[in-house]
Order: C-alpha cells, then sequence, then structure tokens
C-alpha cells in the first residue's frame, strides 16, 4: 500500500488486493490496483475504486498527489499472474472529476518492473521503470507528464544499453528538477550480484 497527501489535506491510498481466487495460480492469482479518497477537511473516506482491470494481474502500485489535487497512479500490469511481460500503466484522477483512463506508459512485449513516481509542485509527474532490452540487458526508462496535461511525453532511456539495471528511484527538488539513481551491474560480471555500479541522471544536467 502506498498513501499521499495534498498541500490541502486530500488523501490518498492505492494498493493491490488480490482478485478471482478460484482461479489462483502459482503467482498468487489476479491483482486488482484499488484507491480509495479522503477528501480535504473530511473525516471520512470514499468509495473503493478499481482503478487496473478485473480478471488480469496488477501490481507494484505508486501515487503521488499535485498541490491542485490532480492525484496520479502508476502500477506494473499483465494479462495474467504467469505472463512473463508486463507494461507500466498509469491513471489520472483531477480535483473534483473521475478518474481518467488507463494510459500504458511502456513498449508491450516488453517486460518491465520496479515502477516509480514523483510529482512536482507545479503539477509535472515523472514516472520510470527498469525494461529489458532485448539480449542486451535491462535498462531504466522514465516518461513525463507536464502540468495539466493528460498525455505523456514520449519515453526516454536514462540508462545506456549495456548492463543491467535495476531499483530505480526518483526524487524531485523544490525547483522541479528531477533525479533518478539506479544500480547497474557490470555486463562483464562472472559472479551474480556483483560488480554493481551506482548511476544517476537528473533534469539539471540531462547528459
Amino acid at each position: 500500500m502506498k498513501v499521499a497527501a495534498s498541500a490541502t489535506g486530500g488523501v490518498v491510498a492505492i494498493w493491490a488486493r488480490e482478485r478471482d481466487t478460484s482461479n489462483a495460480t502459482s503467482s498468487g492469482g489476479f491483482g486488482q490496483i484499488q484507491a480509495r479518497i479522503q477528501p480535504a477537511g473530511s473525516t471520512t473516506w470514499g468509495p473503493i475504486t478499481d482503478l487496473s482491470r478485473a480478471g488480469t494481474h496488477a501490481s507494484d502500485p505508486q501515487v503521488g498527489i499535485a498541490p491542485d489535487g490532480t492525484i496520479t497512479t502508476v502500477w506494473e500490469w499483465a494479462s495474467d499472474a504467469l505472463a512473463a511481460q508486463k507494461v507500466t500503466q498509469s491513471r489520472t484522477r483531477t480535483t473534483g472529476a473521475t478518474w481518467g483512463p488507463v494510459q500504458t506508459l511502456s513498449q508491450r512485449g516488453k517486460d518491465v518492473d520496479d515502477p516509480v513516481l514523483v510529482v512536482a509542485t507545479d503539477g509535472t509527474a515523472t514516472a520510470a521503470w527498469k525494461r529489458s532490452y532485448g539480449r542486451a540487458g535491462v535498462r531504466v526508462q522514465a516518461r513525463t507528464r507536464p502540468a495539466g496535461a493528460t498525455a505523456w511525453n514520449s519515453g526516454v532511456w536514462l540508462s545506456g544499453s549495456r548492463g543491467e539495471a535495476d531499483e530505480p528511484r526518483l526524487t524531485v527538488a523544490p525547483n522541479g528538477v528531477v533525479t533518478a539513481v539506479w544500480k547497474l551491474s557490470s555486463p562483464l560480471r562472472v559472479v551474480p550480484n556483483q560488480n554493481f555500479y551506482l548511476q544517476t541522471r537528473s533534469t539539471a544536467f540531462p547528459g
């Protein structure tokens, strides 16, 4: 479960709930992303909302709130719990409105994992995740949605094309500069989980 609060006191909680246990697989059945909102100034939580599609497998939800109350969520999704290839999905809810449609942020046919999300003080949202890159390894990819927009910008690669990137993390400064860090295992390593490097990229120094 993840929780976020707005500057005015609104709160949103998001989690992955196991569903359809009668069809459970060895991976734990079907997971559905759900959310619940407590409006600013209220002590009562609103109804539970299903964010991901029923009968599929979603997990690892992340959430952030902009100062104007816009809620952004991301998670990883697959057609079922045993699917080898997952994608990153997102839904957004503006203040006083209903949840928008599900948006797929990553390319289908390439497995993703570890989605992360930050929302800047101006409302700009940035999501990142690690994604398989053919036989070359695993890379960190990111997309940004400008403040007030409904569409996400094109995805950008943060890590290089060699090695296996892991555990991406994002942080955003008060001035809106986003910094990403991740762990990279050397493509030349002989022993698994050895020869790790810490890499970083920032919107202040994008190169």
